[in-house]
């Protein structure tokens, strides 16, 4: 899976530092991905204007979506789906 980073924030860090956002990724996503700097992709000022408040936009929308699974049926996607929406309305208000 590619996933787009800003090119000049991306070239910014260490490979160091590149290394150890692979090995998160790789960790919470259970998946490999590549990193493709894009020149003009959402650079970091655009969502992280309070990290803080962010990363708990995220986290509580992870654990809403987790809860969904002990809905039935139908229920779920549209739990989960809700989740997802007020996620982004959280993350928006930071």
């Amino acid at each position: 899976m590619n996933i787009e980073v800003n090119s000049t924030e991306w070239s910014g860090i260490s490979d160091a530092d590149r290394k150890k956002i692979q090995d998160i990724t790789d960790s919470f996503f259970k998946a490999q991905h590549t990193f493709v700097p894009v020149e003009g992709a959402r650079a970091t000022e655009a969502i992280a204007a309070n990290p803080f408040c962010t990363a708990a936009c995220s986290i509580a929308e992870a654990a809403a979506v987790a809860a969904c699974a002990a809905l039935s049926g139908p229920a779920i996607p549209i739990c989960i789906a809700a989740a997802h929406a007020a996620g982004q309305l959280c993350r928006d208000r930071c």
